[in-house]
């Protein structure tokens, strides 16, 4: 579903570029239409245009000096019916984006006062219980080495990087609650601990984030690259539920592009 909504979100885009484009050409002001024909093996160019007196239509050849008239009729009728086209499918793409902003299922049990919720029981469970129970689930991370920096988030978690508490308290800045180092259990059974771990609002499933911070020491490299690599073997691929960053000592993390990584995987 998500992916259907940016391909109608493209061609939206795409639509109203050639609507502007339109808006900035001046179509012919001539009265009628282009009729072109063949006859006796030549093709036969006349005008359909209106007589103002009897107020039928009547049909004027365009010989070769009337050539411009018959250019102008066709650019006219062209330009009408790519706009008439633009502006029908852009209709159409409003509607049917309406399909992914309608209320929720979600929203019609969140919305009844406390009294009707205790009355019926939601068909499928609401995102907010499904996420109460996610962050509730208690965990154990991965146990930090001894005699290793100390360095905590803005909500008062050990990480283990610089680069790791930008990320945190990016997130938390953002509202976007995560977990650090939760065990995921791969399709294979084996076991791994992303840096963090999200609950999709849309989509309902665990997106994870793995900052790769020291991409200029080669085995550091070789070994967070098989880690990707072992996440796509198992299904979780990259633009996706995987958002990888680098980091090198000539190039730090980018705080407006974790921004927009945000924007586009996990507020979506």
């Amino acid at each position: 579903m998500k992916e259907l909504k940016k391909l109608v979100e493209m061609e939206e885009a795409y639509n109203q570029e050639i609507q502007k484009i339109l808006e900035g050409i001046n179509v012919p002001n001539i009265d009628g239409t282009l009729n072109v024909s063949l006859r006796k093996g030549n093709i036969e160019l006349s005008q359909y245009k209106m007589d103002e007196e009897t107020g039928e239509y009547k049909k004027i050849y365009l010989g070769s000096d009337k050539f411009y008239i018959a250019q102008s009729l066709a650019k006219k009728q062209y330009y009408l019916s790519v706009r008439k086209n633009i502006e029908k499918r852009l209709k159409i793409y409003k509607a049917f984006k309406k399909i992914f902003d309608l209320d929720h299922i979600d929203d019609i049990y969140n919305n009844y006062d406390i009294t009707r919720k205790s009355l019926v029981d939601p068909i499928v469970p609401t995102f907010e219980m499904i996420f109460n129970e996610w962050k509730s689930t208690p965990y154990e991370g991965l146990p930090f080495r001894p005699n290793t920096q100390k360095i905590y988030s803005k909500k008062g978690e050990r990480v283990r990087s610089k680069s790791e508490k930008i990320l945190a308290d990016t997130f938390l800045d953002m509202g976007i609650e995560y977990k650090y180092e939760c065990p995921l259990i791969l399709e294979d059974g084996r076991q791994v601990y992303p840096d963090f771990t999200f609950l999709h609002p849309r989509t309902r499933q665990e997106i994870y984030w793995e900052h790769q911070g020291m991409m200029d020491d080669e085995k550091y490299r070789i070994k967070a690259d098989l880690k990707t690599i072992e996440y796509e073997k198992n299904g979780i691929m990259r633009k996706d539920r995987l958002i990888v960053t680098h980091e090198t000592k000539n190039d730090v993390l980018d705080d407006k592009w974790v921004q927009i990584l945000i924007k586009t995987y996990l507020l979506d």
